[in-house]
Formats: structure tokens, sequence, C-alpha cells
């Protein structure tokens, strides 16, 4: 008797697995469709380049960063800018989805670079009262000035 309920239980469990991938799955693109909270966008000049970036003044929108997004060129955004962080600061990579390069700044100058890897859980900490996050292939260079129009 047991193994004529052997390929129900074997169905049933399939039909989970499939449920749950699928719930997994609605789950993971409502995600990719988050947009940051902050309307506020701002123009950073690097190399007299205008770059459009969001925000991150207060310390919810700069827990949150650019977790989730991937839409930035789409958007016509190209990253985010953190103010007033603590000096040194650490940031991460986890759930964010596209390649950005980190830019420490101090006053308006840039105080350290780092190519960031998206998904990555390792803290990478540098000086800098600003931290700005660009999308990979936008050139930033250490001891780069950097301008803010607010």
């Amino acid at each position: 008797m047991g193994q004529m309920h052997k390929p129900k239980v074997i169905a049933i469990a399939g039909i989970l697995v499939i449920a749950v991938l699928l719930m997994l799955s609605a789950y993971k693109g409502k995600q990719a469709e988050t947009v940051p909270s902050r309307s506020l966008i701002d123009t950073v000049y690097v190399s007299n380049i205008p770059y459009k970036v969001f925000v991150a003044e207060n310390y919810a929108e700069q827990v949150e960063g650019l977790m989730n997004y991937t839409n930035l060129s789409a958007d016509g955004i190209a990253g985010e800018i953190f103010v007033n962080v603590p000096s040194p600061s650490c940031f991460w990579m986890k759930n964010t989805p596209e390649p950005l390069t980190q830019a420490w700044i101090e006053g308006n100058t840039v105080s350290f670079v780092y190519n960031a890897t998206p998904y990555s859980t390792n803290s990478i900490c540098s000086r800098g009262t600003t931290v700005l996050e660009l999308m990979k292939g936008i050139e930033i260079n250490r001891n780069q000035t950097v301008r803010i129009i607010v």
C-alpha cells in the first residue's frame, strides 16, 4: 500500500516545488522594479560632464541605496550620491544588481575610488563626507574634482 502512494507524494512535492519557484520568481520580478523612494535628483559634474543622480540625504535612504534598482541608464540616471556620511564610511553591494564605481569625496576632491561588484557583501571603507556611486563605465579618478549642483 505504501508503494501506491509514492507517485502521488512525488507529484504533490513536484507541484509544491513549482509553486514556490513561481512565487520566488514573481517576488524577484517585483524587486527589480523597485525605484529608490526619493525623488530628489541632483546634477554632479565629473570632468565637466553633467550626470543626474539620486540623492540619499538621510540614513534610511542611504541604507536603501540602489538595492534592487535595475533601470539607471533607461531612466537617465547615472547613479546616486550619499551626502553627509560619517567619515570613514563603508559600503557594500548586497542586493545591488548593477556594477557601480564608488568614489569617496572630501570637500570636492575624490579621495578613493572602488569598482564594486554586483551583489557583493564585501564592505569597502574609506574617508570622505560624500560618496558618489556611478554606473560602471563613467570614469572617475582619485584627486579629481567633482562639482555637486543642488
